[in-house]
């Protein structure tokens, strides 16, 4: 009804004037059939390519057209906001594929959180369709393609998809931050460092600086087991001749300074 009344408001109403024989119960079979085709020309009429009609031109004898084909339009505005009607299909479509959040700002309104939100739960339903797309693969074609060319299907092989979009930057950085404060330790396993630089497109560390890596850290593991010998200045050489109380004090003064070493 919406359709029909869009474009009846823009094309406007077919009206056809006829004389009055023909709409008569009387009227012979020729007049009928005049008539069946006159409104089959003005329920026909659409403004498209198509769009054109061949009417006859006929006159009584006072000179007044016989039949006269008129569009009756409606005065002053639209009653149709064809542009309104548009947007709201459009947002039906979209919210029908999960996919609403991609008209926030066109309209002036929406804010971040409820993107974020609604492209979450897009690519959550993104997600559930490839994983049922993949079953019938996996329980399907894959055994099928294995016995076809004789091959077992004990343990076949799976068809698997990568990661729906792409992890926001912001959000994994607050992710290491907050893991990293709470003692979580990410770092220098490679095997996360490759998965880290991954997510945001950077180069992967190679095998050779891995094993630079690995062979570094396995230097400063042993240097931290090695055990430090502490150095103890040497003492004062005593003035004069040894006594008895002078060889203790130095003593004394000795064992002061190495248990302070020790200490630190």
């Amino acid at each position: 009804m919406e359709g029909i009344g869009v474009e009846r408001d823009r094309a406007g109403l077919p009206i056809d004037k006829v004389p009055v024989d023909i709409l008569l119960p009387t009227a012979n079979p020729g007049q009928q059939s005049l008539l069946a085709e006159i409104k089959k020309i003005i329920t026909g009429i659409r403004r498209d390519e198509q769009e054109g009609v061949v009417w006859p031109l006929a006159y009584d004898e006072k000179g007044n057209e016989t039949y006269k084909l008129e569009l009756l339009s409606s005065g002053g505005a639209r009653q149709f906001d064809i542009g309104a009607i548009i947007a709201r299909y459009n947002a039906q479509i979209a919210m029908s594929a999960l996919a609403d959040f991609i008209m926030l700002g066109h309209e002036n309104v929406g804010s971040y959180s409820l993107s974020a939100t609604k492209s979450s739960l897009f690519k959550t339903a993104l997600k559930a369709w490839l994983d049922s797309i993949a079953d019938v693969i996996n329980t399907h074609a894959i055994p099928r393609l294995l016995r076809v060319n004789g091959m077992a299907v004990d343990s076949p092989p799976k068809l698997q998809f990568s990661a729906v979009g792409e992890v926001e930057l912001g959000d994994l950085v607050q992710f290491i931050t907050a893991t990293s404060g709470a003692g979580m330790e990410l770092f220098p396993s490679t095997e996360v460092e490759n998965a880290l630089r991954g997510m945001v497109r950077l180069p992967l560390l190679t095998k050779e600086e891995i094993a630079e890596r690995t062979e570094r850290a396995q230097r400063e593991v042993e240097a931290a087991a090695q055990p430090v010998v502490p150095q103890v200045p040497p003492t004062q050489p005593m003035q004069g001749e040894p006594t008895l109380d002078n060889v203790a004090a130095a003593i004394v003064r000795a064992s002061e300074r190495a248990l302070g070493i020790y200490a630190e």
